[in-house]
């Protein structure tokens, strides 16, 4: 079986720290890792540190990844899901929710601007590319 493909959009210091992680256990023969980062600088330094191919455009990422990890900082994932959606071709939301509300499968009612729309928790990863 060849190595799936993960994208980690966002390799700052919770992205690197993933990078480490599977870098350093079994998982690394099972996924050629991937990442993205805000500047050329930064991602050449992450190519060199790590190994693996770091781009600054999301959009390329997320074209060549089977598997999408987003590893950024709360206040930024809305406008990250909003660059990478279109390139999904998948309707894609985000909440953060109170551990009471956050068990897998249970059915959620959220607000979609202004209009109350039904949703499910799901496991991670949310999002992976039919082959």
């Amino acid at each position: 079986m060849s190595a799936q493909s993960l994208g980690i959009i966002g390799v700052g210091t919770m992205g690197e720290a993933l990078i480490k992680g599977i870098q350093s256990s079994n998982l690394s023969k099972q996924y050629k890792i991937m990442g993205s980062t805000r500047s050329a600088a930064s991602a050449q330094a992450i190519s060199e540190k790590f190994g693996i191919e770091c781009v600054i455009d999301n959009s390329i990422l997320v074209k060549r990844a089977d598997i999408l990890v987003l590893a950024v900082k709360p206040h930024q994932a809305q406008g990250v899901l909003g660059e990478i959606a279109p390139y999904l071709k998948k309707n894609i939301g985000l909440a953060f929710l109170p551990p009471q509300f956050a068990n897998i499968g249970q059915e959620i009612k959220i607000d979609v601007r202004g209009r109350h729309v039904g949703a499910k928790v799901v496991p991670t990863p949310f999002y992976k590319r039919a082959k």
